[in-house]
């Protein structure tokens, strides 16, 4: 997450992408906030949250159990929903955390584009309430490092909480084939940054002709 790309880190830009969306979603009406829930004993990502002026909170909770680093940094927040949007998802737009919370404010408790794969692998996002995350919390008992994945791959698992709540995916329009993007090795990240560079090489050149 403190990789650069470009003249950012890797959290930084999945940070800026979330504030954006959060000022979209308060010109209607929709009240969120934005924070890094991090690990409690993570100097640092402390350390790096205060020099990046990147709000942050670190939920008692070790370290690999996110499940319950997301529903007491939800509780201590005082919200009713969590986004989730992960660092190594740097080029998530903020539109498509626009209309994740406002598919889960409309009729869900939960809503993901991972059920079924129409985005670039890369541009993860899970989104839900309060009440679904308890269920999570409750259901979920063996592997709390990935709180959402086996729901999104099993449907066995989602027709039980289809029992009391309701679920929704995100599907793209424009589907295509998928291509990864995410970062989570060495050879992701050379690959990010050699997009990253090209496309601003192209904008000089547009810039230059104009």
């Amino acid at each position: 997450m403190f990789e650069k790309i470009g003249e950012k880190p890797l959290l930084r830009w999945s940070y800026d992408s979330a504030v954006a969306a959060e000022r979209h979603l308060r010109t209607k009406n929709i009240q969120s906030i934005t924070r890094v829930l991090g690990p409690k004993d993570d100097t640092k990502l402390q350390m790096f949250c205060e020099s990046e002026l990147i709000s942050a909170i670190f939920p008692d909770a070790p370290e690999n159990d996110l499940l319950t680093r997301y529903l007491k940094g939800t509780l201590e927040m005082g919200c009713d929903a969590l986004v989730r949007i992960t660092a190594d998802c740097w080029q998530t737009h903020p539109q498509m955390i626009c209309e994740v919370v406002e598919m889960l404010l409309k009729d869900c408790d939960y809503v993901s584009n991972t059920m079924q794969r129409t985005f670039l692998e890369g541009l993860d996002l899970q989104a839900c309430t309060l009440k679904a995350l308890r269920w999570f919390d409750e259901h979920q008992c063996e592997d709390r490092e990935h709180p959402f994945m086996h729901f999104d791959q099993n449907k066995v698992i989602r027709d039980g909480f289809e029992k009391k709540m309701k679920y929704g995916h995100l599907f793209n329009p424009q589907a295509h084939s998928v291509i990864k993007t995410s970062i989570d090795i060495p050879q992701d990240l050379e690959k990010a940054r050699k997009i990253y560079d090209e496309g601003q090489k192209s904008r000089q050149i547009l810039d230059r002709a104009q």
